[in-house]
């Protein structure tokens, strides 16, 4: 329906932004990355999406047409509706999310916000292909670069064996330094844990 608005921001809330154009004010429901660096009176171009239900019509917006590729590569997936592929996009970058799929890492996936392993595993059997064409784990600046990427995830599942909460293993891995092996990873996270 629309590729892309062009306007002045005239409002901005948790999850969407007013787009003026034309005296006419699109909602246009972003992710919260995008929302954080948006300001009041910019002019922006937003790539749009479009979402028609039977009592809804949406739009989503990105400033750039990778990230409208992505929402629309995760929206493919089975299981996956707009609401929850903007949350996934609000945790998650277009590279991380890639190595993720291509590293198969179920395990993270299903970290995300209102992802279970079961649309984990989906995504990567239903977007594995459509990324193996641009994939370059060279290209992909990981938050753990130069570190081994099992040490980390192997600390988190393990933490999680122990009976504490995904939010609080990612948390509390993610903190910590570079370049620790699991064992010192689970050490130090027991410490900060307890």
């Amino acid at each position: 329906m629309f590729s892309y608005i062009k306007g002045e921001i005239t409002s901005i809330c948790s999850g969407y932004a007013v787009i003026e154009n034309m005296d006419i004010g699109y909602k246009v429901f972003v992710d919260d990355n995008l929302a954080s660096t948006l300001n009041l009176n910019e002019r922006v171009k937003m790539f749009i999406y479009t979402n028609v239900r039977e009592h809804d019509i949406s739009l989503f917006g990105f400033l750039k047409e990778e990230d409208l590729n992505l929402f629309s590569m995760l929206i493919s997936v089975s299981g996956i509706g707009s609401k929850s592929a903007i949350s996934i996009l609000s945790a998650i970058d277009y590279n991380s999310l890639m190595n993720l799929v291509m590293l198969e890492d179920i395990s993270s996936l299903s970290n995300l916000p209102g992802i279970g392993k079961k649309t984990a595993a989906r995504i990567v059997v239903e977007l594995r292909d459509k990324f193996k064409n641009i994939y370059n784990p060279e290209n992909i600046i990981s938050p753990y670069a130069g570190v081994d990427y099992d040490e980390r995830r192997q600390a988190k599942e393990a933490l999680i064996s122990l009976g504490y909460s995904k939010s609080e293993s990612l948390k509390v891995i993610d903190a910590m330094d570079l370049g620790l092996s699991t064992e010192q990873l689970i050490k130090l996270a027991l410490r900060k844990l307890n």
